[in-house]
């Protein structure tokens, strides 16, 4: 499942929001988003404005990606919770006040959890690329600890005394 949260703001988020739902009809998974204050009438995905505290986690935690506004609040939940996290910061357009949120993204772009993504045109290839990252992180760290269990058990088998044989 994808979560997508906007937020608590008055703002609205329309831009991210049409976005998701409009990527959610070509995908095989559930996006869930809560829009907030945007006024966007959902189409394919399953939306909510606002979910108490308790409802906001169990959707952090159950999901295997989170699309975000880039929220101080929303950032350190996502990292505490390691969850693999796309930001799309509000800007202009009426999203905000000001750019703040722009400056605490660009702060984020070298962190290999987080994918920034400024324009909405490229949240889709954002995704496909975060879940192939996923899948690829997750196929090396399994066979990597297989490998590694393995390479151990083969070299305990004539007790590692023999180099010639041993399985680097």
């Amino acid at each position: 499942m994808i979560f997508v949260t906007v937020g608590t703001s008055s703002w609205k988020f329309d831009r991210l929001v049409l976005e998701m739902d409009r990527i959610s009809a070509s995908i095989h998974e559930d996006v869930i988003i809560q829009f907030g204050a945007s006024s966007v009438r959902l189409i394919n995905a399953k939306g909510y404005d606002y979910l108490s505290p308790v409802e906001m986690d169990g959707f952090y935690r159950s999901a295997r990606l989170i699309v975000a506004h880039a929220g101080a609040g929303t950032i350190i939940r996502a990292l505490r919770l390691q969850k693999p996290f796309i930001i799309v910061p509000r800007a202009g357009m009426n999203e905000a006040y000001d750019y703040h949120q722009i400056e605490l993204a660009r702060a984020f772009e070298t962190d290999p959890r987080i994918l920034v993504v400024y324009e909405t045109s490229q949240l889709e290839s954002a995704i496909r690329n975060m879940s192939e990252k996923l899948t690829v992180s997750r196929t090396h760290s399994m066979h990597g600890g297989l490998v590694d269990r393995l390479r151990d058990y083969l070299n305990s088998i004539d007790g590692g005394s023999n180099e010639d044989h041993r399985i680097d």
